[in-house]
């Protein structure tokens, strides 16, 4: 059907017709950044394919790695070269402060600010309402973040959009609201929310 749907209009393939108005523009784009990428990691990706292949074989493991096989012996391989567990990270982790952390990043990098405004309505008080700004004071949109389960959210993590960015009939441009979701453990009165490095 999508095929149908960019034949329609004149498009060779639907990553032709739904590339056009995103950032990439066309297929061309995003093929010579996967390529340009896998020239500039293959190497680094082949020395780690290596290193964990012959640590599989020392421990006896006497057959080529496969896909399904790289977790299990890396996972070894990182417990006994290294000897870190996610919990030894955990206190390193804590939410609030992994969250300043990346939004200074996003500010050092792009120089997109994030303001909470405990004004704007949310749909759940555990829910908090950010509004982000380019660098020179523009208004970019809200960001809702949506950390913790409970009862009526699913499991797992995602992002929404509520609202997508367009122009309206005025010419105006009207900003995107999104909600950013995950199901972090809650902190509690004695225990911060701990994140683990995935």
């Amino acid at each position: 059907v999508r095929m149908e749907i960019a034949n329609l209009f004149g498009y060779e393939t639907y990553a032709d017709y739904v590339l056009e108005e995103r950032m990439a523009e066309s297929r061309q784009t995003v093929q010579d950044f996967l390529a340009e990428l896998l020239d500039a990691t293959k190497s680094y990706a082949q020395k780690d394919y290596q290193m964990v292949s012959d640590y599989a074989k020392s421990c006896g493991a006497d057959y080529t790695l496969m896909p399904w096989d790289w977790s299990y012996w890396s996972e070894k391989y990182k417990n006994a070269k290294y000897s870190i567990s996610d919990e030894e990270i955990k206190p390193y982790l804590e939410l609030n402060q992994v969250k300043e952390g990346i939004f200074t990043l996003v500010d050092r990098l792009y120089g997109i600010k994030f303001k909470e405004n405990k004004d704007i309505d949310v749909y759940n008080p555990e829910v908090q309402a950010y509004e982000v700004y380019e660098e020179n004071g523009d208004f970019l949109g809200v960001i809702y973040m949506d950390f913790f389960p409970r009862a009526t959210k699913r499991s797992g993590a995602w992002m929404t959009s509520y609202r997508d960015m367009y122009v309206d009939e005025n010419g105006n441009e009207v900003r995107p609201f999104v909600t950013l979701c995950a199901n972090f453990t809650k902190p509690t009165e004695n225990t911060p929310a701990l994140l683990t490095f995935d």
